[in-house]
């Protein structure tokens, strides 16, 4: 089970996920007991999440629901699945999702959700200016597609989770109070102004919180992921979120085209930030060139 919390505004998207795995057994929710290397629990390595760039977007995707198919990582099956896609337009992913991904998902009686944002391009032909359109598009394998296009003075908020409708109503009830009411009184502008660190961090709380959900918080992890997005594709940042000090920690599998960038250990040593949190910065640079350094202060 996971669940995800996106805001978008026209100058920053934020994506952030639980890493929890369960399984249901006789009707209760039990937690992965596999062990890493390092004695985690194997939620301490799950990436829910994939980062991608095409022809004519960039956008984050995370994922509720199944942790596997077809024996792969849920995260590794959609960077392969990007792979055959991102080198066209953003059109040509969201029909894969539906025609390809979905339908693979739909196989199984597990609830599963795809959660992607991130920024589109485009030119007019008498401005040679680059100009850019903010999507936020859920998709659950129950229901059909949800997307969402964005004005300037917008701010979107979604709430995503793998969580039973009876339960469901309730906690994303209390969240979308609690997130609608921080837009309400800090507004988009207020939003934007805030560092990257302390907007990413209102959503872990939001997550946590959830976590400690009397029906279903058993399910929803306290270490999250984070990814953040610009209009200009030349950075990304992740996060990775623990209420203890990070042991280890992966980036998002990155697609760039064709090319996959599996996903790196990237929070075994170095700075930790405050709240068990490491921050890093991915740059794209020509040539399908990435660079990756440790954020100290964000």
């Amino acid at each position: 089970m996971t669940l995800i919390i996106t805001l978008a505004t026209r100058n920053r998207v934020i994506q952030v996920s639980d890493r929890r795995i369960t399984y249901r057994h006789g009707g209760n929710v039990f937690i992965r007991q596999h062990l890493n290397n390092l004695g985690d629990y194997g939620d301490e390595d799950t990436v829910k999440t994939v980062y991608a760039k095409c022809f004519d977007a960039h956008f984050a995707v995370s994922f509720t629901g199944l942790a596997e198919i077809n024996g792969r990582p849920t995260a590794d099956f959609l960077a392969a699945e990007l792979a055959g896609v991102c080198d066209g337009p953003m059109e040509s992913v969201f029909e894969h999702f539906e025609e390809r991904i979905v339908p693979d998902f739909q196989r199984s009686s597990i609830l599963t959700a795809f959660v992607l944002s991130g920024y589109s391009y485009w030119k007019t032909d008498n401005d040679p200016h680059v100009k850019n359109t903010l999507f936020v598009w859920s998709c659950y394998t129950t229901e059909p597609r949800s997307l969402q296009g964005g004005r300037p003075h917008d701010i979107f908020w979604s709430i995503d989770g793998s969580i039973p409708k009876d339960s469901q109503d309730s906690l994303f009830s209390e969240l979308q109070k609690e997130l609608n009411a921080i837009c309400a009184i800090r507004g988009k502008g207020q939003i934007d102004r805030r560092s990257v660190g302390s907007a990413v961090e209102m959503l872990v709380r939001a997550i946590r919180r959830a976590a400690n959900h009397c029906e279903v918080g058993s399910g929803i992890g306290q270490n999250c992921t984070s990814i953040v997005l610009f209009p200009n594709a030349r950075w990304v940042f992740t996060g990775h979120h623990k209420p203890r000090e990070i042991t280890q920690g992966y980036s998002p599998p990155m697609v760039l085209g064709k090319t996959i960038l599996k996903a790196l250990m990237v929070a075994k040593q170095g700075t930790v930030l405050p709240n068990g949190t490491g921050m890093f910065r991915f740059g794209f640079h020509e040539n399908n060139q990435v660079t990756m350094d440790q954020v100290t202060r964000w």
